[in-house]
């Protein structure tokens, strides 16, 4: 990990550094030739063919409480911001919903709403689930850059310049939700199982290669969580929340 740290301060925080992430290191060519490897017995893990199938793993996933509870959507650590208007603060950057998304009309619907941020790290399980029963209303692709997610490149505003999916899933207990899947340094493909119907705790998808991000907003008033949580660690299905039933 030491190791890992050492060689992003070397990217980010030098010249040289910056200058190879702009022209190599954030480029998809270069994520899709790091997949080959990956992917390959060069990259073999004791137990597995190569790097990729032991990151993408499948394991059992418990599923905690009834159908009111709010539960992680994956192994990871867990940010609760709430937005104010259209806007909110991550490690000191402003993002814009609209940017994130690329849709005022749709960003204006979540105003003033709750950001859930789930940050994996390279060595948790990397599926995701769905949190509620419902169906997908739409999913479209962003293309950008592929920054890590880790902290040291938050003044790069990665969540609104890296490639994301954006999802809007139209839940049974907590109505609309905005899901926006993020890769990072070396991700270079989001993997979802493209169901349009779903069931709570159903796999969605899963992330090839290194760390990465699921943005969730919530509509005002819609759950109940704890505020300005940062960084702590969660387990894939676990409660985190509940449906607020007082809203009405």
């Amino acid at each position: 990990m030491d190791s890992d740290n050492n060689k992003l301060k070397l990217l980010y925080k030098t010249i040289l550094g910056r200058v190879l992430l702009k022209l190599i290191f954030c480029r998809r060519w270069f994520s899709k030739m790091a997949s080959i490897y990956y992917n390959s017995s060069l990259s073999k893990i004791e137990g597995y063919h190569s790097y990729n199938d032991w990151f993408t793993r499948k394991k059992t996933v418990n599923i905690c409480g009834s159908e009111i509870d709010l539960i992680s959507v994956a192994e990871a650590n867990l940010s609760v911001i709430r937005e104010e208007g259209n806007s909110f603060i991550v490690k000191d950057s402003v993002y814009d919903l609209e940017e994130l998304v690329n849709d005022k009309k749709l960003a204006e619907e979540f105003k003033d709403g709750i950001i859930l941020i789930f940050r994996l790290e390279y060595n948790y399980y990397h599926r995701y689930i769905f949190i509620d029963d419902g169906r997908l209303v739409f999913s479209k692709e962003i293309n950008g850059e592929l920054h890590t997610v880790r902290p040291i490149a938050s003044k790069y505003k990665v969540y609104k310049r890296n490639t994301r999916i954006v999802n809007l899933l139209k839940t049974d207990n907590f109505g609309d939700v905005l899901q926006i899947e993020v890769g990072a340094l070396l991700v270079g493909r989001i993997e979802n199982n493209n169901k349009i119907k779903f069931k709570r705790g159903e796999e969605k998808g899963h992330f090839e290669l290194g760390g990465s991000t699921i943005i969730q907003v919530y509509k005002k008033n819609v759950i109940e969580i704890e505020e300005h949580i940062e960084e702590i660690k969660v387990d894939i299905g676990e409660k985190i929340g509940e449906k607020n039933v007082k809203k009405n």
